[in-house]
């Protein structure tokens, strides 16, 4: 019962924090003294110019994506410390940096900004996947166009490894004997690579892993 309410407080916490952000973000985006600083804030942080998102900034498609969000991350199963959801201790591809330490994998999951949602301008045209071929599709176009050597694999229609992990849009987790030792923030803002690459320096550089 005291587990049920948590979650449901949480659930209540995590859409009031999107009405907040996204109300917040839509007066700031309206006021001239502080239109120019979002715009160039957005453009540092999400790296694309502004036009690309800026016709339905702070509107209802973006609190749904800014909802589902937080929400993925309040309902996720995979924490710091505890047991990895999904996972196999059979990683066998190495990403070419960290060859001698960790093996890397892409788990393709839900579109961050389909045609038919949230959608960008100029971005790749694909809608949200309605059947596992699309996404199967939509990984190997990611697959043919990205340079990383990593193998990509996609979660299933159901979801269950995004559900399990908080990862939409996008999200780091190093996994170590079943065990999760490092989750990342959720995309764009909160994912860092160079967190991830610090990480595993530290690793290798650690005498006790030699």
């Amino acid at each position: 019962m005291l587990r049920q309410l948590n979650h449901g407080i949480g659930l209540l916490v995590a859409i009031l924090k999107s009405v907040i952000i996204v109300v917040v973000l839509r007066i700031a985006s309206c006021l001239p003294f502080l239109k120019e600083r979002v715009q160039k804030f957005e453009e540092q942080h999400l790296l694309v110019p502004y036009q690309n998102f800026w016709d339905e900034y702070g509107g209802m498609k973006m609190f749904t994506a800014v909802s589902k969000i937080l929400i993925s991350d309040h309902e996720r199963t995979a924490r710091l410390g505890g047991c990895a959801p999904n996972c196999k201790n059979d990683f066998s591809e190495v990403v070419r940096d960290f060859e001698e330490v960790a093996d890397f994998l892409i788990v393709y999951i839900c579109e961050a900004h389909p045609t038919d949602e949230w959608r960008w301008n100029n971005n790749v045209e694909i809608q949200q996947h309605r059947t596992i071929q699309e996404r199967l599709d939509a990984a190997e176009m990611l697959k043919k166009k990205s340079k990383c050597s990593a193998p990509v694999v996609v979660d299933t229609m159901a979801n269950e490894t995004n559900s399990a992990y908080g990862a939409w849009p996008e999200r780091f987790f190093i996994i170590q004997e079943g065990k999760l030792v490092y989750v990342g923030g959720t995309g764009p803002y909160n994912y860092s690579l160079p967190e991830v690459r610090s990480w595993l320096k530290n690793y290798v550089n650690n005498p006790e892993n030699n």
